[in-house]
């Protein structure tokens, strides 16, 4: 019969394993998609008018839905939009045939951009206000209204609007 150590059983249920990117820091200005390729210019985040919202996604994730996403850039139209995308060389192309994003999609290794921001997991979301800084993240449902939680203290600002 196998021994149960009582002490160290369902530990892991205690500790959280989902570690955020930091809220109040700035998003950085420069990003490797990939640990040896050149670096991508995000100095475009801390310039925005009213902020910026970064979606991460993988190609192979089962949870990560597009609907939702879709959703959010039609109806808050004043913010600016980005999605770092893990997936095959041809991963932004197919996504951009079922789905008429107009905002930056960059393909990216997931387990370089997972370090970098510290997540265990996708679909997640970075939210920006104008000047660069974090102010909201984490794993959102594929549904409007948990893109509008973590969206909550841009739209607060922006647009007034309180999230139920």
């Amino acid at each position: 019969m196998m021994q149960v150590d009582q002490k160290n059983h369902r530990k892991f249920l205690k500790k959280s394993t989902h570690l955020s990117y930091e809220i109040g820091f700035g998003f950085p200005a420069k990003l490797r998609a990939f640990e040896d390729q050149e670096t991508i210019d995000f100095a475009w985040v801390a310039q925005q008018a009213c902020g910026t919202v970064i979606f991460v996604m993988s190609e192979s994730c089962g949870a990560c839905r597009y609907d939702a996403i879709e959703e959010i850039v039609q109806s808050y139209s004043s913010f600016s939009y980005c999605m770092l995308l893990n997936g095959a060389p041809d991963c932004v192309e197919t996504l951009l045939s079922m789905h008429a994003f107009l905002f930056p999609i960059i393909r990216t290794d997931f387990t370089h951009i997972r370090k970098v921001f510290n997540f265990d997991s996708v679909p997640f979301v970075i939210i920006l206000n104008k000047k660069g800084q974090v102010i909201s993240c984490g794993n959102f449902y594929n549904k409007k209204v948990s893109l509008e939680e973590k969206m909550w203290p841009l739209l607060e600002v922006f647009y007034s609007v309180p999230v139920e």
